[in-house]
């Protein structure tokens, strides 16, 4: 399994939070792939190079991410960050760009959904189709017709 870390990083130095991803990352993924955004970040780069754990160092340099956003840019916080983080406020403002929060949960939040819908006798709304009408299924989701999820009955009955 290939693994992308974004590189967190003051355009001189990789920040340590980004090194503690990558030995993390070790071990879960035979191939790791360092993502190196901003401008200027040259020094950046030739010490994500350096790291012997690093297959690959992906770089963005460009000037409008100079300040770490691009215009219009959004920063998604999809875990809770066990350390604060400062905010430029004028580089928001001048650049548009927002911040967002987003619970994406866990495996037991999904699991403790899945059991609540189980208990609830609760049911998705789908369209099945048998698998002789493959093609009618394509056709509905292709075209924007299907109303509900479209599932392909592999038993044949409809």
């Amino acid at each position: 399994m290939t693994i992308l870390v974004i590189a967190e990083h003051d355009n001189s130095h990789l920040n340590p939070n980004t090194l503690n991803t990558l030995s993390a990352a070790t071990k879960i993924g035979t191939e790791i792939s360092l993502l190196v955004a901003g401008n200027n970040t040259d020094s950046v780069v030739a010490e994500a190079q350096s790291i012997g754990v690093v297959s690959k160092v992906l770089v963005s340099n460009n000037p409008a991410l100079a300040d770490g956003l691009a215009r219009n840019g959004q920063l998604l916080l999809v875990a809770i960050l066990h350390e604060p983080i400062s905010i430029n406020s004028r580089l928001l403002i001048r650049k548009r760009a927002s911040i967002q929060g987003w619970p994406c949960g866990s495996g037991i939040d999904s699991e403790a959904t899945m059991n609540f819908s189980a208990q609830q006798l609760i049911r998705p709304h789908i369209e099945k189709y048998a698998l002789e009408n493959i093609n009618e299924a394509w056709d509905q989701m292709i075209t924007n017709k299907a109303r509900f999820r479209v599932v392909i009955d592999m038993t044949g009955s409809q």
